[in-house]
Formats: structure tokens, C-alpha cells, sequence
């Protein structure tokens, strides 16, 4: 969130939600131009809201019907699976980003997991953005390249289900800041903190200066 926030689509936005999308599902949030964090530091847990409570399917925590449940990438792969009536070696090494494919090219079971992954989905941003009424949503994770099949159908749920209002000009978007977007955030917030610890920066840079210095003596010389 805090890459988006300073390094991607969001950064021209005091306000916005980040949805990765992977084995698991998080929301990162900021408003005011701040973070959100929680009183534990566990804001944003909106994989485990329920979309559907009488769903069979059974989340890693033990519930059933959680968002992480119909929508995180396994699930996605493994629903496809259970459809298409794949097993064995016929589904060794599927994964996510070819159950979007497929969907492109018309597979009917891809686009039935991908329409109810994409409406829970839709849903479960639905509270946050009633909620919150951000400026910006960002989607990432492994759903990066699948802008044109899942963001459609989501963007249909938010319509749905948010006051229209709250939809008119909200942005929708995919991260463009790949599958490394974690790694960008580390080291932008560390570059950050340390360019507000006055001792630590003069520590960093006094050796360069001192360095820089000698060398431009040696070249008067």
C-alpha cells in the first residue's frame, strides 16, 4: 500500500484501498493521505469478511464463505479444476494466470470462476468503499495481466452494490508496480526514515562527501 501510495497509481490521491490478491487476500488503506493500520495493526483483513456465509467452500481459517475463500489464486485454480473435471496430470502446474487465459478464450468454466471470483470480490470492497469512500482502488498480486477480464465484473459488483454516489468518480485500477511491489515499498520507506534521522543521514553521507572532496583535490591538483 505504501508503494502505491508514494511509487504507483495512487499518488496523486489523498485517499485509496490496495487489494492484493494472492494465496491470500489484503486490503491496504490510507485516508487523509495516512495509513491505516488498526489497533493491532491488522486493518484490512478482507479476506476473511463473508461474501457468501452458506458457501461450501472453506477458507485457511476455518470458515466458509470468506472472500479468500472463493477469490484468493488457489481457490480460483482450484474451483476451475472441480468445473472442468480436471485431475491428475492434466492440471499438474495450473495456475491462476492460465485460468484467466482460458477464460479469454472462452472456456466456460474459467469464466464462471472468474465471474464469481470477480463479484465477491466486488462485494467485499462494496463495505470498504461505503465505508471509506476512497478516490482510488488498486488491484495487484496475481491478478497483474488480468485487467480485462477480472476488472469489468468487478467494477459491475462495486456499481451494484456501493451508493451511486460513491461510484461516479471512483478509480479502479490495476498496479502497475509488478509482483515486486513489496520490495519497492521496503526500500522506499527505508530511504524515507532515512532521510528524516538527522544523525544516521550525516552518517551516511559524510564518508561520500569526505570521499568526493579528496577527489576533486587530486583533480585541481
Amino acid at each position: 500500500m505504501l508503494a502505491e501510495r508514494w511509487l504507483g497509481r495512487a499518488q496523486d490521491h489523498k485517499s485509496g484501498l490496495f487489494l492484493i490478491i494472492e494465496r491470500g487476500i489484503g486490503l491496504g488503506m490510507f485516508l487523509d493521505g495516512k495509513p491505516v493500520g488498526g489497533w493491532h495493526a491488522m486493518a484490512g483483513e478482507l479476506g476473511h469478511c463473508k461474501v457468501d456465509p452458506n458457501a461450501g467452500d472453506r477458507c485457511g481459517c476455518g470458515a466458509r464463505g470468506c472472500l479468500e475463500a472463493i477469490a484468493s489464486s488457489p481457490n480460483i485454480v482450484r474451483q476451475y479444476l472441480a468445473r472442468a473435471g480436471l485431475r491428475g496430470r492434466r492440471s499438474a502446474g495450473l495456475g491462476v494466470k492460465e485460468v484467466f487465459e482460458r477464460a479469454r478464450q472462452g472456456d466456460l468454466a474459467a469464466m464462471a470462476v472468474i465471474e464469481r471470483a470477480g463479484d465477491a470480490i466486488g462485494l467485499a470492497l462494496s463495505h470498504a468503499v461505503n465505508l471509506l469512500n476512497p478516490e482510488i482502488i488498486v488491484l495487484g498480486g496475481d491478478v497483474l495481466g488480468a485487467e480485462d477480464v477480472l476488472l469489468p465484473i468487478v467494477r459491475r459488483a462495486l456499481r451494484h452494490y456501493v451508493l451511486p454516489n460513491l461510484t461516479e468518480d471512483l478509480k479502479i485500477v490495476m498496479s502497475g508496480l509488478g509482483l515486486d511491489i513489496r520490495l519497492k515499498g521496503a526500500a522506499s520507506l527505508a530511504l524515507r526514515k532515512s532521510l528524516e534521522d538527522g544523525p544516521l543521514l550525516r552518517t551516511i553521507c559524510t564518508p561520500l562527501v569526505m570521499r568526493h572532496g579528496r577527489v576533486a583535490a587530486l583533480t585541481a591538483r
